[in-house]
């Protein structure tokens, strides 16, 4: 008998959460024999919040909340991904999220870790930090990032200055053989001028600037 390819997709509810879902499930269906394992994590700082008193009482409501939403939500995606075959279990631990996620894909011998981001940047990435991240540090296997399509990701961000005309018509004209045109040999004005580009099956040219 083979063994299943295993994937452990992540779920916290959320959009990037269910985008990572969907992956997950595309993924499995493409191999002829899979097993997929969703896991949601109680976080363990946050249960910290809970007074110590309150702690042991509260986590298992929390747990149990979280396995019948969870079982309710994987349920509903398997569905709507006419994947209601699939051979899929649910998952609810506690503790650190990222560790939690790579602990149990160490322990089910995963082939592929599935997860969402939402792309955070700057100061609330630091203050947040990024769930992601850590996963791909600390996983025993692939990690497939998953993040819904958004070409504004750029919008902010300088401008790429834009390709000397001149270039691109030498180029187009020796198929690649000259990069750089005649302005640019004899006197690199900009920083790009001093990049080198060549095609690997052939000998590398040598430097238009060394004498």
């Amino acid at each position: 008998m083979s063994t299943p390819y295993r994937i452990v997709a992540a779920i916290d509810f959320s959009e990037c959460a269910h985008y990572a879902l969907l992956e997950a499930i595309a993924t499995a269906k493409q191999h002829k024999d899979s097993e997929l394992h969703v896991v949601a994590v109680i976080d363990k700082e946050a249960s910290e919040l809970v007074p110590a008193s309150d702690r042991h009482t509260s986590l298992l409501q929390i747990s149990d909340h979280m396995r019948e939403r969870l079982s309710i939500e994987a349920k509903r995606v398997l569905k709507a991904s006419a994947a209601d075959l699939l051979r899929s279990i649910a998952h609810v631990r506690v503790g650190a999220v990222a560790a939690e996620i790579c602990n149990l894909a160490t322990e089910v011998r995963a082939d592929l870790i599935v997860v969402g981001t939402h792309g955070r940047r700057g100061i609330q990435r630091l203050l947040l930090g990024s769930v992601a991240e850590k996963t791909v540090r600390l996983a025993p296997c692939p990690v497939l990032v998953v993040r819904p399509k958004d070409f504004r990701a750029m919008d902010g961000l300088p401008e790429i200055e834009a390709a000397c005309p001149g270039c691109l018509k030498v180029r187009e004209e020796t198929a690649g053989a000259t990069w750089w045109c005649d302005g640019h040999i004899k006197e690199p004005a900009t920083p790009h001028a001093y990049s080198h580009s060549y095609r690997l099956d052939e000998p590398p040219p040598s430097s238009p600037y060394r004498s």
